[in-house]
């Protein structure tokens, strides 16, 4: 295991050349046919000149939200894409020479395009982290004018195929012909074309010298067809993640262009190439024999979603563009590619060693659906039926355990089909399993899904989770392939349709597995994250929602939620079959037209639903649901017996909206009925003002009401005092009086109208000491409480009142930790799902308040997975079934309440390690020190060459650590030049999110008025959102926390 671990750090820490923010192996001179320098071409026009504005007038002003600088042109449009890469893994190891450096790629493009303006003289194409010289550029001119009358859809047109597709002709090399003089003529249109001397080769080869002489696919460009055009520059604007190709002639309207690039870039751990390394045995037979001996394998795999094409290769990267692409990948002998169209051909070159595949062409899609895996895995086929087969791609060693993958994912593919009525559009499913990978790595193409291998191995031996977590996961996947490719410039105001329905359509699912308490708990949770993280947002209308503009996860994930939880709502009012007709009728008018619009599919829908009223629109219904900001506060007074209902909507001090409305359906229930499934009878309308007559017993003082106590509309509650005094009274009596569901949704409701300053902190802090009843061990009640309380114990922790909110937290949670722990829940994986992750909640905060049992219990476990007793020599012996969460709590909370030796330990664990998720989580771990002289170290590894493939996890540690993160913002204030060219702000968001006091926003505040050249546009969206949350919370403390 040592000497693996040492080979694989030893790949690593090799020199890298910084460009725009990313760290390039350096590539040899003679790696290709032609001359690469190591250039780094920097554009005059990356930054535009700026007058000295401050970080909110930067973020405000109206002649800095112009994001059009970011766009490619619309009148250039791609007609068709070949794109061949050489990805390089640990060849610089096993190879003598240097002209080969590990985990890097290169490759060409060759874009078929036309312009709809004929005065245009410069070409942009999208690109980020990856490197392209002006030598390595050529752009060649069709000599056919287009008869066809083109319209400005830029989707592909099939019958310009004869016309603009390049040809690949597979000949001998060795009988390249030199190119004879070109000249202007008439033919010409009179472009500039080069004289021979400057001309590239017509017939160049892709690669190296070293196969020249053998036979290959390769783009032709013949002399009667094309005419290369001379290229003045190629700049590169980093401001704008383009290439900016100038042309010395204009180009030709409709005339096709062909533009040639050669590109190099390395493999990351996140966007674009991704790599990572892995132990399997050879043949899956070692495995069932129980004694094998593993080797270091190599995996890659491209991840592009929703715009990071650009970090793969130049491209066209918006979803607007939409072309097919011939996709061809070179490989070593004991490597496999797969795509998603279907291998069409592959060459053998240098004497066997290298391998070319070439993929089908595929159908016209966005530069971010182009996907592949290069990998020493190999298929195993599922023939499921004769219509159907399903390809695994896993590690010989799990091979075995994705039978219960195969067994399932018919059952859960036809139950989509049943609901959407419309059969599965594939016969064949290729599932490549991502070892030693983020559990959040998924990515959906056409017919391939590339996913975690923890999604669907079940296997006691590994870090795995149960059939249940399976189910879940292949569910939402399943249902993510139906949908993944309806986003286009014709849909936009329908992004967030199509992410709600991925989480709908898995819950539908779930149901028909009968796996109906986790459908139910997933709908729940999407309801308490959905509407809890709307706070942090000004912006939520779904409507206005656009993916490909937002280049924030949380912000995105956010949508899902609260777009699902919608629909979720539409089906209890308007009814399941209704709401299934119109999705019906949606998905079918985006397969056939590829343009649908959601409202409308309800329009040719009888609506015959008892808890509709009279003259309630429904297109209107829907579409005030869908495009008005945050979400209304339902407030219920009792009067004599009857319960008076208005509505309200949560507006912040420094915003301007104007009080929104909306139709809102309502179900309740009181004390004396308790029934807890009422249908939506009542509505709240336009008017503002509802009455509900005998809603309540009057003869008992303890009564109390509930609407909306299953969380299915969605929307807030408040009570009056003596109604929220009878709920707290119930809680303690008997909380087993309200479903689980309900509990969770009053704890939640109760302490974010608190933070909205609409409820009184002693309410809340009253109503949640049931939670001191030892008898309250249900999962969504805790999660609830303690989710919104770490809000506070995060936010108030400068405040002189803040041990009222910590005392309060530990006096809590300590009064079940040990009725948790005496439960010990079976770790056996047909258990509850729900009792482990309570088991976990209640120990990861324990650890966090710093309850001494806990602390004590976590350092025990450490020393337990040390090696041997040497203080000298000793590391951590981690077991592969060892739970990545719990196993960060335990070395996070050793590192936090201990010194430099368990510091130092953990730290040499991580460089003799080879299983990269476990160098994550020590890595994470290490920042979770007190210590000062530690976190200053642990910050150098923001700079230091081998620490730059786990930025993420670094930044991430430290912005959890509330003493880190006083001394990384510092520590970007005097180091930002050297920063901003390792990080981009999209990572460094990480950190400003998680500023919350005064110093700390001020630093951010100065880090712009010093260096406001580094700011771009396009980090106005991640920046605004920054600015945001963090205003909230000063807000919040200033208002309110300080008086808690």
């Amino acid at each position: 295991m040592t000497q693996t671990a040492v080979a694989i750090n030893k790949r690593y820490n090799i020199e890298f050349h910084e460009l725009n923010g990313c760290h390039f192996n350096p590539i040899a001179e003679d790696d290709f046919d032609d001359d690469a320098t190591n250039a780094i071409i920097n554009t005059k026009y990356a930054y535009e000149t700026k007058p000295n504005l401050t970080l909110i007038e930067f973020l405000n002003h109206r002649n800095f939200l112009i994001e059009k600088y970011a766009k490619i042109p619309k009148y250039i449009i791609p007609k068709q894409f070949h794109l061949v890469l050489h990805p390089r893994f640990d060849e610089a190891i096993s190879n003598t020479t240097k002209d080969l450096e590990p985990f890097s790629y290169s490759g060409f493009i060759y874009v078929t395009l036309v312009s709809k303006k004929s005065n245009n003289k410069r070409i942009e194409l999208n690109a980020k982290n990856i490197k392209v010289t002006p030598e390595d550029v050529s752009v060649y001119r069709s000599l056919t004018w287009s008869s066809i009358d083109f319209d400005d859809d830029p989707d592909w047109n099939s019958r310009e195929i004869k016309y603009i597709v390049v040809q690949r002709n597979k000949r001998d090399l060795s009988q390249t012909e030199s190119n004879s003089n070109e000249t202007i003529d008439e033919s010409n249109n009179g472009a500039e074309v080069m004289d021979s001397a400057e001309q590239p080769e017509v017939n160049e080869f892709l690669y190296n010298d070293t196969i020249r002489n053998k036979t290959y696919f390769y783009p032709k460009f013949d002399t009667e067809n094309f005419v290369p055009i001379r290229i003045i520059d190629v700049e590169k604007d980093e401001a704008n993640d383009k290439i900016i190709i100038y042309l010395a002639t204009e180009m030709a309207k409709d005339v096709y262009y062909v533009v040639k690039a050669k590109f190099y870039g390395n493999m990351t751990h996140e966007k674009g190439f991704y790599f990572t390394y892995y132990d399997d045995v050879n043949d899956p037979s070692e495995a069932d024999s129980g004694n094998y001996t593993t080797e270091v394998k190599y995996f890659g795999a491209t991840f592009l979603e929703p715009k990071s094409a650009r970090q793969l290769f130049p491209c066209f990267d918006d979803y607007i563009f939409r072309t097919p692409f011939d996709v061809t990948v070179s490989r070593r002998e004991d490597m496999t590619t797969e795509s998603s169209p279907d291998l069409e051909d592959k060459e053998v070159i240098i004497d066997g060693k290298l391998f070319v595949d070439e993929y089908n062409a595929t159908s016209s899609m966005k530069a971010s659906e182009v996907g592949f895996t290069i990998t020493n895995m190999n298929p195993h086929m599922y023939n499921i039926n004769e219509n159907f087969s399903i390809i695994f791609y896993t590690r010989n060693l799990h091979f075995k355990n994705t039978k219960f993958a195969s067994i399932e994912i018919p059952k859960i593919i036809e139950f989509v089909e049943s609901y959407v009525d419309m059969k599965f559009p594939l016969k064949k499913l290729k599932y490549v399993t991502v070892p030693n990978s983020d559990l959040k790595l998924t990515e959906i193409k056409n017919g391939m899904i590339i996913s975690s291998e923890m999604h669907i191995l079940i296997d006691k031996n590994y870090t795995t989770f149960s059939d249940n977590y399976v189910h879940e996961q292949l569910s939402l996947q399943l249902s993510q392939l139906w949908i993944h490719n309806y986003v286009n410039y014709k849909t936009r105001e329908h992004f967030w349709l199509h992410d709600a329905l991925e989480l709908y359509l898995q819950t539908v699912v779930l149901y028909r597995l009968n796996k109906t308490s986790q459908a139910d708990h997933l709908i729940l949770e999407d309801r308490l994250n959905g509407m809890r993280d709307e706070l942090n947002y000004k912006s939520t209308s779904l409507q206005f929602f656009n993916q490909y503009n937002v280049d924030d996860d949380d912000y995105h994930n956010f949508i899902k939620r609260k777009g699902a939880s919608i629909l979720r709502m539409f089906n209890s009012t308007i009814s399941e079959p209704v709401l299934r007709n119109a999705i019906q009728k949606y998905v079918m008018k985006m397969h056939e037209m590829e343009y649908a619009d959601f409202v409308e599919s309800f329009n040719s829908t009888k609506i015959d639903c008892a808890h509709v009223p009279r003259g309630l629109n429904v297109s209107e219904f829907i579409s005030r649901w869908v495009s008005s900001e945050k979400y209304p506060i339902v407030m219920v007074q009792r009067v004599n017996g009857s319960i008076i209902l208005q509505q309200t909507s949560y507006i912040e001090d420094d915003e301007n909206g104007q009080e929104l409305s909306w139709n809102i359906p309502i179900s309740f229930t009181n004390s004396t009925s308790r029934n807890f499934t009422t249908e939506f009878d009542y509505w709240l309308m336009d008017d503002n003002f509802t009455v509900i007559h005998n809603a309540y017993a009057t003869d008992d003082a303890d009564s109390w009401v509930l609407v909306n106590s299953m969380g299915r509309g969605y929307y807030r509650t408040n009570y009056d005092y003596e109604n929220w005094m009878a709920i707290i009274k119930q809680l303690k009596t008997d909380h087993h009086v309200f479903p689980y569901e309900t509990r969770a949704i009053i704890i939640d409701d109760a302490l974010n109208l608190a933070r909205m300053n609409l409820l009184d902190y002693d309410i809340v802090f009253d109503l949640l000491s049931y939670l001191m009843d030892k008898d309250e061990v249900t999962l969504h009640p805790w999660l609830s409480a303690l989710n919104n309380l770490n809000y506070l114990y995060k936010t108030m922790e400068e405040l002189p009142n803040f041990s009222v909110v910590e005392n309060f937290m530990r006096d809590i949670v300590n009064a079940v930790y040990n009725k948790i722990n005496d439960l010990k829940f079976s770790r056996d994986l047909t258990e509850d799902d729900e009792e482990k992750r309570l088991e976990f909640l209640i120990d990861d905060n324990s650890c966090m308040l710093g309850y001494p049992e806990c602390i004590d219990d976590m350092k025990n476990k450490f020393e337990k997975l040390l090696l041997t007793d040497d203080e000298v020599n000793n590391q951590l012996l981690i077991n592969q079934n060892q739970s990545q969460d719990e196993l960060f709590r335990l070395l996070c909370t050793t590192i936090k309440y201990s010194g430099f030796f368990e510091w130092n330990i953990v730290y040499k664990s991580f460089n003799l390690s080879s299983d990269l998720n476990h160098q994550k989580i020590l890595l994470r771990s290490l920042g979770c020190s007190r210590e000062i002289s530690l976190i200053n170290s642990y910050i150098d590894f923001l700079v230091q060459k081998e620490f730059f493939r786990f930025s993420a996890d670094i930044l991430q540690s430290l912005s959890e650590n509330k003493i880190g993160m006083k001394y990384v913002m510092d520590y970007l204030s005097i180091n930002w030049k050297t920063i901003i060219k390792i990080l981009d702000i999209k990572q460094l968001s990480v950190i400003f999110k998680n500023i919350s006091n005064e110093n700390e926003y001020k630093v951010l505040q100065e880090i712009f008025s010093t260096y406001p050249e580094t700011f771009r546009h396009r980090d106005k969206a991640i920046l605004r959102r920054c600015r945001d949350k963090i205003v909230s919370k000063l807000n919040w403390k200033k208002k309110i926390g300080q008086y808690i």
